[in-house]
């Protein structure tokens, strides 16, 4: 008896202050909306009272459990935020935990909680209250008997919200026992849904990172006229972010710094973390570090921070601002950026020079391993997608200098050349690597990149001072013309190598002149020890090999010159030696011929970089692997992306194993 007189009253007390916790919902759900949109968050967010046959039935099974229900349930009131992504309910519930007070024994992430073989029931779940001296709550009218409510929040993604409403209210809240069978449907349902939702975030992260870039990808007939579009856009509607935000974009590609200063500055009263970012980032572009507006600037990226504390490309800017001036505040910023999202290859790179350079030592890159794997496959996406370039193969090339993956970094820093659209990119990259100097002894590599860049920058783009600091280097004497002979050194393995020789033999017969290839016994190096020997007074061999040869190799006695480059294997380093070589002799790679046979990786940098730099390229079909690659490789031997033709790529020629077609070639 004296358990219904108490379940009645409970009843009668909840239904008179069931229109406090309505009102109370209401706020929450006013105070949880505005929240949402002044962090540029957009999601679903419910509230409401519990309903006294909720609370009704929740007495009579739980009823035993509270000396004073009213006073000690936490769940009379309830809200809910859904939203798209499991980034999103992220940064939600940081915006909870930052503006509100939290019952830590009351609150829970039901993820955390599964076991680790188990899936389930997945939301956070928060029990808080209102803080008295929350600046944000100013201009809402609270009675003060509601900063003693509490009120349940759960944060959810969509399809976490689809579990909940289909499964969770069926089967934990029903007055029956669930058959075995059908929960362990239910847990493989949500065991899906977990993987979907990890599915769509990274979905959600590629399109992110595909928008950013927007311009990136597209023609400049196509960007001239999606510019135009946009105007149109934003002249029609100037207060809209979305669109300010994509027209600012478009604008930061070309650098058209004054537009984006002027269309982000009416809305900055919009309190967007993006705003405050391009605005601050448009503002340090343009103006000189000394100046008010500079500093102005600076602030605007701080203040994008504040507002969204996980913006790592902001913090990447301020580090860039520091990068010059002050690199200990600099490494603090892209640490962060990094820490953040270690995906980023600009935070990461930065982080991993600066940190390298202060500690002079290589000794913690192997600990980032995860990092840098991380690192590695965004840029390859983001190739894969033809944005971010060259920057995406800049960072890879340095990741994979940094893990000693020597050969991937000759050919991403090559690819990176063939990328760059100004001297400016190769040179801010120089200058990067120069940062790495203290290390050059852990990096034997370090040099002949280097090497590679600044040939590139010569070559590619005319750049004057390169050039004469690059000419003034000593170098072994060569004299034109010049033919290169490069490829397989399988003489046992290749098919056709015999008669490749045969055939090569014969068309230099009439070649007076320079001849550069590998300087060993085996494959295509032996024949031109063999066309030396053949043509003594017409010719002059130039042998390119390591200081320590590799097992089995030997150097061909029959070249005039055997150049020993330091190094215990044969890599791209005798390659981009042999051309460093014939250029500090002023010869113009358009004057080279490369003559190609089969090949492996080594070989397709060797025509890859030939390519490059204007040589004329010839590549023996039939011969297979690597001169066939290039030669199909439509990306190398016509055109750059966009179908935008490169002006200094040279087309290459695809020969038969023929003396007339190989004698015609090379005198072409």
């Amino acid at each position: 008896m004296k358990n219904e007189e108490f379940i009645e009253k409970q009843i009668s007390l909840f239904k008179e202050k069931r229109k406090d916790y309505q009102a109370y919902a209401e706020l929450i759900k006013e105070i949880l909306s505005k929240l949402l949109k002044q962090k540029n968050l957009y999601g679903i967010v419910q509230a409401r009272a519990k309903t006294v046959a909720s609370f009704t039935e929740k007495i009579f099974r739980k009823g035993h459990l509270y000396a004073n229900p009213i006073e000690d349930m936490t769940d009379l009131c309830g809200a809910r935020i859904i939203l798209d992504s499991m980034a999103d309910v992220q940064k939600v519930c940081r915006v909870i935990e930052e503006n509100f007070i939290i019952s830590i024994e009351d609150s829970e992430d039901k993820l955390e909680r599964l076991g680790v073989s188990e899936f389930g029931y997945l939301s956070n779940h928060y029990i808080i209250s209102l803080k008295k001296d929350n600046p944000f709550l100013v201009g809402f009218k609270i009675p003060e008997h509601f900063y003693h409510f509490l009120i349940e929040i759960q944060v959810r993604t969509l399809l976490q919200h689809a579990w909940a409403q289909v499964q969770h209210d069926t089967i934990y809240k029903g007055d029956f026992t669930v058959p075995k069978d059908l929960e362990r449907k239910s847990y493989r349902i949500a065991a899906v849904l977990e993987d979907t939702d990890h599915d769509f975030q990274e979905l959600i992260n590629e399109m992110i990172n595909f928008q950013e870039n927007y311009g990136a990808y597209l023609s400049k007939e196509q960007l001239d006229k999606e510019l135009e579009k946009m105007t149109i856009v934003y002249q029609a509607d100037p207060t809209n972010l979305s669109s300010v935000i994509r027209y600012a974009n478009l604008l930061r590609y070309i650098e058209d710094w004054d537009t984006m200063i002027e269309i982000l500055s009416k809305v900055v009263d919009q309190n967007s973390s993006i705003v405050f970012r391009e605005l601050g980032l448009a503002l340090c572009k343009k103006y000189e570090p000394e100046s008010e507006e500079y500093q102005k600037g600076i602030n605007y990226l701080k203040k994008a921070i504040t507002i969204d504390p996980q913006d790592s490309d902001a913090y990447c800017i301020l580090g860039g601002r520091w990068k010059d001036k002050d690199p200990e505040k600099a490494l603090d910023y892209y640490r962060k950026a990094a820490e953040i999202d270690p995906s980023n290859p600009y935070a990461v790179t930065n982080y991993l020079v600066l940190e390298i350079k202060r500690q002079k030592s290589l000794s913690f890159v192997s600990l980032l391993y995860s990092t840098i794997t991380k690192t590695l496959e965004k840029c390859q996406n983001q190739i894969h997608h033809k944005i971010n370039l060259p920057w995406a193969f800049f960072d890879i090339g340095l990741l994979y200098l940094l893990m000693g993956e020597n050969e991937k970094a000759y050919e991403s820093y090559l690819n990176g050349i063939r990328y760059s659209s100004e001297s400016w990119m190769v040179l801010t990259t120089l200058e990067t690597l120069a940062l790495l100097n203290d290390v050059q002894d852990a990096l034997p590599d370090l040099s002949s990149i280097e090497d590679l860049l600044t040939i590139g920058v010569i070559y590619k783009f005319h750049h004057q001072e390169s050039r004469e600091d690059f000419l003034s280097s000593p170098s072994l004497s060569i004299e034109p013309p010049v033919v290169i002979i490069a490829g397989s050194t399988r003489s046992s393995t290749e098919k056709g190598i015999t008669i490749f020789q045969e055939k090569i033999i014969e068309a230099f017969s009439n070649f007076n002149g320079t001849v550069v290839s590998g300087g060993t016994t085996d494959g295509v190096c032996g024949i031109v020890g063999e066309l030396q020997e053949k043509y003594p007074k017409n010719l002059v061999t130039i042998g390119f090999v390591p200081e320590k040869l590799p097992d089995g190799a030997k150097i061909d006695t029959r070249y005039s010159k055997i150049n020993k480059i330091k190094g215990s294997n044969f890599s791209p380093k005798q390659v981009i030696a042999y051309w460093k070589a014939i250029l500090l002799n002023s010869i113009e790679p358009a004057k080279v011929h490369l003559i190609g046979y089969s090949g492996g990786n080594i070989s397709g940098f060797e025509y890859r970089f030939a390519l490059l730099l204007g040589a004329k390229v010839g590549l023996i079909e039939e011969s297979g692997r690597m001169a066939r690659k290039v030669l199909k490789n439509e990306d190398w031997n016509t055109s750059l992306m966009n179908g935008k033709k490169d002006s200094m790529l040279s087309q290459v020629v695809s020969l038969t194993n023929s003396e007339k077609e190989i004698k015609d070639f090379i005198e072409k």
